[in-house]
């Protein structure tokens, strides 16, 4: 079991079913007046994986910065961020 991640940080959820990929990863972003949803990133095989990719997601993009940056580049805008 994993620690909490910070609020604005994203998500790792497992999927029921018999999948390849069970784990998807999730990031928050936000829109101009500020709030924020939750879109999918990625599927992952475990859970160690999968916060490997959030992880890097999250230094990639800059997404935590909620309450410094309102207006964020879209991942896949980002050519800095590819998988």
């Amino acid at each position: 079991m994993s620690r909490r991640k910070p609020n604005g940080y994203g998500s790792v959820t497992k999927l029921k079913g018999n999948r390849s990929k069970p784990w998807i990863i999730k990031v928050t972003q936000y829109d101009a007046d500020g709030n924020g949803r939750q879109v999918p990133l990625d599927y992952a095989t475990t859970e160690e994986e999968a916060n490997i990719i959030l992880a890097m997601a999250i230094s990639a993009q800059g997404i935590n910065q909620k309450y410094t940056q309102f207006r964020k580049t879209p991942i896949g805008d980002n050519p800095a961020f590819t998988f």
